[in-house]
């Protein structure tokens, strides 16, 4: 499936494992590309959001996916822009952390 900004959806993929794509990009800098699986995001789904890839091995829970700094970042499903924007302002703070302790995935309860 593929998409200008936003794929919404109650479950992505299916429960046989099936590989599934959902593919979001952006040409306009206003729109922040994102894909929601507001239930459940099952194994063997591939996400490509703006310039961030990720494959689903282990089933997740409701799951958004967003593009942070070309990176696949997971937040709530409900998660907002402003949200969003906490999220590219905490990954900058990390970057300037000189000890380098980034953590690996961040989670924001939507």
């Amino acid at each position: 499936m593929r998409a200008q900004s936003e794929v919404d959806s109650g479950v992505l993929g299916s429960d046989a494992g099936v590989t599934t794509s959902f593919e979001v990009f952006s040409s306009d800098p206003s729109l922040r590309p994102v894909v929601r699986g507001r239930k459940a995001v099952h194994p063997g789904v591939k996400v490509y959001v703006g310039t961030a890839v990720v494959a689903v091995d282990d089933g997740l829970s409701a799951t958004s996916f967003w593009d942070v700094n070309g990176e696949a970042v997971k937040l709530g499903a409900g998660a907002t822009e402003a949200e969003y924007a906490q999220c590219l302002a905490q990954r900058a703070a990390e970057v300037g952390d000189e000890s380098g302790s980034a953590s690996d995935e961040l989670r924001l309860s939507a």
